[in-house]
């Protein structure tokens, strides 16, 4: 796990800190039209011998419930095989 100190700082809560470890032209993207059922979950996994990285973008409807899910997953030879075996999983 990194040991940056911009993660040092979130887990500490010293987000006075965290300005100062960003460079002067650094680019922030946000999710757009974020609400309170807008969730970002990253993971890591292994597929086939192959580290994975990816992230699960979650939008949930007033009761609780998924209604839009968007998964993004890195390297490409990893999201390729994470893919065949989806497909698989769900009869497609």
């Amino acid at each position: 796990m990194s040991n940056h100190p911009f993660r040092r700082a979130v887990e500490a809560g010293e987000f006075d800190r965290v300005g100062s470890l960003f460079a002067p032209d650094a680019v922030l993207h946000k999710l757009s039209g974020v609400g309170t059922g807008d969730h970002a979950l990253m993971f890591r996994a292994a597929v086939a011998n192959l580290e994975i990285q990816g992230c699960d973008f979650l939008h949930t409807r007033g009761d609780g419930l998924i209604d839009e899910i968007t998964v993004m997953v890195r390297p490409l030879r990893a999201a390729t095989v994470f893919a065949e075996r989806m497909r698989a999983a769900l009869g497609g």
